[in-house]
């Protein structure tokens, strides 16, 4: 009787019912799962649920239904499925997309055996369609709230903010997290809190819109005014559901209004200062037009000056080698190069004004530097002078280029010595500096940050106001006639400006000039430098690409390097330069200077270097700064350069530390492969050159053929076995790289190299290893080619 009345119960139950087997076959449902599923009793009835209610194997709902009877089966213990998405087919055969809840419940037999299973479902696709249309809806508001410029939240009924959007955490430099619920009084000024929050509890206590006028916290400590407003959503009961509020920055007004206020009241004061301030803006701006023009000029003549320079030098330390020390020419000629060094020094100090010195800056402690110069400094101020170098704790770093540094350092000393006539105290002094905008520490207008500051103070006679605004300028002196040049301190102005800093002057008359220069701060550590340093000044036997436009400089060049020992080879332009290298001739390093003719750079240069294998070294040098390797000044990371002019020492110097610095070991001299025994076809049609070569390699043990012509050529390979061809590129018949395919055609990987006055017409053909020998070459430069491409066999 109970078992009929549960079963008559079940099936007139509303909610969804069917009855599984062992197999998962289905034996029974009652009619709310009919109708849910719109099946007929005939139609599922003996299947089973997955054939009955097919899914893709491997779904979603198939894995959750499967798993979950699986479950309940292996287990004994019933299992819930919260949310299961799965299509049933519709009356007209389409499937429908649904969203069940399920719970299966085992039935057991007296052996405690799961005999059945009990399905009851929900279908409970409204609910979810119901709450993916709310989150769809929350998300297009957060969504809008957050492309909006202004800082958007919203609130809970009681008040209580739940999410602010990205602007309002922006802008006060905090997280959502410490500006909801009630923390965001937090960030409102303390003066207009009680203000604030009273408005706000009229607003939840009434449903009345909030609009209140308050000041806000920003991230950098500071206030600025905003507009607050908040409105009420209610349902269909018109209760409040939610708050959603905006903030209008309005502290543009509140400046505007309290500017106008303060202009109103002080209207002829400020009139005059801004007349005076527009006085100031137009001297300055004169005189920085003035400064520039005269940079520009002092730029240009020293580029110039350099390059004479250069070929003066150059020649005359050749002349001077040649010559006994003692005798009177020699002793002519050592003072003509100490007039070189004052013309260099000269172009040096008007490059640093200019701002047109290539910089090459480091990171460093200034605090541990400038004691390290002491000594130097002590011998040009000479007995008379006390020195006195105070740095500050914790002094911050900076970027600069210490040796400008040293040199800027020397000319004040040497100035302040001279204001002291050798008696008296120099005092340098290091600190940190903040400056803001508000402070009015540098006449040039310096900009708000931080600053290490270098302050060069003496005792000495001062200089009078009106010579203030000119002692940066070029050739201005405060020095009677015939001494100085006027350079020192607009090469230290020059050099600090260029450096990102600024430098400040205050001086009275018979008490004594302070200088201070303001160097960027660097939040960087210090670079240590690790620069193998050359000991001596000597020279080598490398092989070195000399790329130069300027005839006499680059023929002066080539002497002072071949004197030095190296092998040399020239191009006068970026295209001969980069055939060269391209060409796979050995090479050790290339030495160019920066500025090139024609449409490719010096920079292009570096570029083909740095494709070989490996990287070859490059040397720049120039007569002053260029944008090509440097930016503002400042060199680029990694380049190597050598100021034009230059001498025999220090171009023997900056060598060997390019070389060490690369890291490479010469490769011009070729690897050690022997030569003896090999065979070598030759197509050459000067005789000359083909019995020049044919001489050198019969020296060294080769077997050589010579052929007159392509054609020639082709036909002694067939006969001869040939272990390497040396083409002449421009053959009366056909050219190298026809002959080259031709001769690979039966040896693929016959190495060639190719003898050519032009190695930028040069085209390899074949994947055999090719070089190109540039005409002339002598019989070394031969033998070093024949190694250097036999050994990438």
């Amino acid at each position: 009787m109970i078992d009929s009345l549960l079963l008559e119960a079940f099936r007139l139950a509303p909610l969804p019912f069917v009855l599984l087997d062992h197999d998962q076959r289905i034996v029974w449902m009652n009619q709310a799962y009919l109708d849910v599923t719109g099946r007929d009793p005939g139609d599922i009835r003996g299947q089973r649920l997955m054939e009955a209610f097919p899914s893709e194997p491997g779904s979603e709902p198939h894995t959750l239904l499967s798993g979950s009877l699986a479950r309940v089966l292996e287990t004994g213990e019933p299992d819930l499925i919260p949310l299961i998405p799965y299509a049933i087919p519709t009356s007209d055969g389409q499937m429908q997309e649904r969203f069940w809840k399920a719970s299966h419940t085992p039935i057991k037999d007296e052996s405690g055996r799961v005999t059945h299973i009990l399905q009851q479902t929900n279908d409970i696709t409204q609910q979810v369609r119901v709450e993916q249309a709310a989150r769809e809806s929350e998300a297009r508001f957060q969504s809008m709230a957050q492309s909006m410029p202004n800082h958007v939240w919203t609130a809970l009924p009681d008040g209580q903010l739940d999410w602010v959007n990205d602007r309002v955490q922006e802008y006060t430099g905090r997280v959502a997290a410490s500006l909801t619920g009630s923390a965001w009084v937090d960030v409102i000024h303390p003066e207009d809190q009680e203000r604030a929050i009273a408005a706000w509890g009229h607003s939840i206590e009434t449903g009345d819109p909030y609009e209140i006028e308050f000041r806000v916290l920003r991230h950098d400590g500071a206030f600025q005014w905003f507009l607050v407003r908040a409105s009420a959503l209610r349902d269909e009961n018109d209760q409040v559901t939610r708050w959603i509020g905006t903030n209008t920055d309005i502290d543009a007004r509140y400046a505007a209004e309290a500017a106008l206020a303060e202009l109103n009241a002080t209207l002829e004061d400020r009139v005059e200062e801004r007349s005076q301030e527009l006085q100031d803006a137009q001297n300055q701006l004169r005189q920085a037009q003035k400064m520039e023009a005269i940079g520009n000029l002092a730029g240009g003549v020293a580029h110039d000056f350099n390059n004479i320079l250069q070929v003066i030098s150059g020649s005359l330390q050749t002349l001077e080698s040649r010559l006994d020390g003692e005798s009177e020419p020699a002793r002519l000629l050592k003072q003509a190069r100490d007039a070189v060094g004052r013309g260099k020094a000269l172009a040096a100090q008007m490059l640093s004004f200019s701002r047109r010195q290539t910089l090459d800056p480091k990171v460093v402690d200034l605090s541990v530097h400038i004691p390290s110069i002491e000594s130097m400094l002590r011998t040009a101020l000479g007995e008379g002078v006390e020195l006195d170098i105070r740095t500050g704790a914790d002094l911050w770093n900076t970027l600069i280029d210490t040796a400008n540094v040293e040199n800027a350092l020397l000319n004040l000393a040497i100035n302040s010595r001279d204001a002291m006539k050798g008696q008296g105290t120099l005092t340098i002094s290091l600190a940190n500096r903040t400056v803001r905008a508000k402070d009015r520490a540098s006449p040039n207008g310096l900009a708000p940050g931080d600053y290490v500051v270098v302050s060069v103070g003496d005792t000495g006679c001062g200089i009078a106001p009106e010579l203030l605004t000119n002692v940066f300028e070029p050739f201005f002196t405060t020095k009677e006639s015939g001494r100085g040049t006027g350079l020192g301190l607009s090469m230290v102005y020059g050099f600090v400006k260029q450096s990102n800093g600024d430098i400040a002057i205050e001086s009275r008359v018979g008490e004594g000039t302070r200088i201070d220069l303001f160097l960027p701060r660097c939040d960087r550590p210090a670079e240590m430098d690790d620069t193998p340093a050359a000991e001596t000044a000597e020279g080598g036997q490398e092989t070195i690409l000399v790329v130069e436009d300027d005839d006499a400089v680059l023929q002066v060049t080539l002497t002072l390097l071949r004197e030095l020992g190296y092998r040399t080879l020239e191009a006068r332009d970026a295209d001969t330069a980069i055939a060269i290298i391209e060409s796979g001739q050995p090479l050790d390093l290339v030495f160019t200077d920066v500025v090139m003719p024609g449409r490719r750079k010096s920079t292009d240069i570096g570029v083909a270097a740095g494709k070989r294998t490996p990287p070859l070294p490059v040397l720049f040098t120039s007569g002053y700064s260029h944008d090509v390797i440097s930016r503002d000044g400042h060199l680029d990371k990694g380049v190597n350069l050598l100021a034009k002019p230059y001498d025999r020492r220090e171009l023997a110097l900056k060598i060997r530390e390019t070389l060490a610095r690369s890291g490479a070991t010469p490769k011009s001299a070729g690897p050690d492969v022997t030569l003896e025994g090999l065979s070598v076809l030759i197509c050459e049609d000067e005789p000359i050159i083909a019995i020049g070569m044919q001489a050198a390699l019969q020296r060294e043990g080769c077997q050589v053929r010579i052929a007159r012509s392509g054609k020639a050529a082709c036909d002694a390979a067939r006969e001869l076995a040939a272990d390497l061809a040396i083409l002449d590129y421009n053959l009366p018949d056909m050219k190298g790289a026809e002959l080259a395919l031709a001769l690979r055609t039966t040896a693929a990987k016959l190495p060639v190299i190719f003898a050519t006055g032009d190695p930028g017409a040069v085209e390899r053909n074949g994947d055999g290893a090719t070089a190109v020998l540039a005409k002339p070459f002598s019989d070394d430069e031969l033998l070093r080619a024949i190694r250097a491409v036999l050994a990438e066999r």
